[in-house]
């Protein structure tokens, strides 16, 4: 699965990384992994970070799927917050689009290009380990 995580501040915060080609299953699935982990907390906070893909199959017309599976997590909190992290142009549109689509009816959500913004913006201070830079070409 090209999408990992690791979860801290006693079960508040989710840093979530994904890796190669992501596709929508992977997304789903990720939702689904955090839904059911019993060390994340309701009302956590989280940094999904893209900047290891290759390849996104992420379009906007999976967006309302990902916000169904958000609408039906108890742990995901109405306005809970969510940075996106990304490294290409192409992908911070795409990520703003889906910003667009659950900003603040369903999410909070901001798109950064730098993780130690997003840590700042989330209240974050003890985050483990930043993944090494590799190109995301999605």
């Amino acid at each position: 699965m090209p999408v990992k995580y690791t979860v801290s501040s006693n079960g508040l915060f989710v840093h979530a990384i994904a890796h190669g080609v992501l596709i929508p299953d992977d997304i789903h699935q990720y939702i689904k992994d955090i839904s059911q982990d019993d060390c994340v907390k309701p009302g956590f906070s989280e940094i999904f970070d893209v900047r290891e893909i290759t390849e996104s199959q992420i379009i906007p017309e999976i967006f309302g799927d990902i916000r169904e599976l958000i609408l039906n997590d108890p742990k995901r909190k109405r306005g809970s917050k969510l940075a996106i992290v990304v490294r290409t142009n192409s992908s911070f549109n795409n990520a703003q689009r889906y910003e667009r689509s659950v900003t603040p009816d369903i999410q909070n959500v901001i798109v950064f290009n730098d993780f130690h913004i997003a840590k700042i913006w989330l209240g974050v201070t003890d985050v483990i380990s930043e993944p090494a830079a590799e190109p995301d070409h999605g």
